[in-house]
């Protein structure tokens, strides 16, 4: 079989998009999928941070990938977000991630009260 013909181990079905396609680095990654978890489970950077105890600004950068973080710290955002570090690394599912999203939206409607007119 010549070059032309082989099949990429890699190869995808039509439409799907990896990570490195996209050219996502790992911080990327990390710092999307601390985002849509921290958004799906209603947590402001600020409660996040405090349940991880690091300071909110580090979350911040860590969320814009503008910051390097250690494996201590990413065991501390794991475990605040009850996860494991695997989850935090994982290349994202948009069909998983809008099925949470959703799922967190319709949860938060049905708990607010509604106003009496």
């Amino acid at each position: 079989m010549n070059n032309t013909t082989r099949r990429r181990p890699e190869a995808r079905l039509e439409g799907e998009v990896s990570a490195s396609a996209r050219n996502l680095s790992t911080r990327r990654i990390l710092a999307e999928n601390l985002r849509i978890i921290r958004l799906i489970r209603r947590l402001s950077q600020e409660a996040l941070a405090e349940l991880a105890g690091i300071d909110r600004s580090y979350l911040g950068g860590v969320e814009r990938a503008e910051r390097n973080l250690s494996l201590d710290n990413l065991e501390k955002l794991a475990k605040a977000l009850e996860i494991s570090i695997l989850d935090l690394l994982r290349e994202p599912d948009p069909q998983q991630i809008a099925e949470e999203l959703l799922k967190s939206v319709r949860n938060a409607v049905s708990c607010t009260p509604r106003r009496e007119r």
